[in-house]
């Protein structure tokens, strides 16, 4: 039987969850009330308000699901990245590029936004070696890169890695680009799995330090073991 494990940053500090069926453990009634939300379309930040099920899973009895709803003016909308207490991210108009899910393919580039200066791109590195067990699957790097609209020799930005994010494998999906804190430069949502469960990151040029492009401001991991 799979085990779940799973990570959920405190409500009290910058949370992200999804709508849909998610473990018992990261949705508890205590999620449910009033929550920011992307909403299909990708353009809008709504304020909805949340509320959780239980579910009963017939072909795994022993496991514990719930069902996280976002309703819009008592309608449910869906799927939705929920978001409470991120900093810079309020209610109303956003920049969207990518409203997704999109694959992102190892070795290649997605745009994630551009200004006069430079295009903002995603991307995968090549396999980084595989982990302690041979059956593994490859671990690659997530990669953010500024590149100028004319180039020129030395004058590309590069992150190699996102901070707070371990090795992914080659299944990293854009759930959503552009930009959601209104500072004029790119951000992302991504989903991914990991060696050991699966990642889901909220990526603001906000929350990057030390001359970074992006920062994990809210993350939710999923481990199954």
């Amino acid at each position: 039987m799979l085990v779940l494990l799973t990570t959920l940053t405190t409500l009290a500090g910058p949370t992200l969850l999804q709508t849909g069926l998610q473990p018992a453990e990261i949705a508890p009634p205590e999620v449910e009330g009033v929550w920011l939300a992307l909403v299909p379309g990708g353009d809008r930040v709504e304020r909805v308000e949340v509320r959780t099920a239980e579910v009963f899973d017939r072909m795994e009895p022993g496991t514990d699901w719930r069902e996280i709803t976002a309703l819009l003016n008592g309608t449910p909308v869906g799927p939705a990245l929920l978001l409470r207490d991120v900093p810079g991210v309020t209610a109303g108009p956003v920049t969207a590029l990518i409203d997704g899910p999109v694959p992102l393919v190892a070795g290649g580039w997605m745009v994630l936004g551009s200004d006069r200066e430079a295009v903002t791109v995603i991307g995968l590195d090549g396999p980084d070696g595989l982990g302690l067990d041979p059956f593994d699957e490859p671990v690659h790097t997530l990669q953010i890169h500024r590149l100028p609209v004319e180039s020129c020799d030395g004058c590309v930005q590069r992150q190699l890695g996102v901070p707070g994010l371990g090795d992914l494998t080659e299944e990293v999906v854009v759930l959503w680009a552009g930009d959601l804190d209104g500072d004029g430069r790119a951000d992302a949502a991504i989903e991914a799995p990991t060696a050991w469960g699966s990642v889901t990151a909220l990526l603001l040029s906000s929350a990057a330090t030390d001359g970074d492009l992006l920062g994990v401001a809210a993350i939710l991991e999923i481990a199954g073991c």
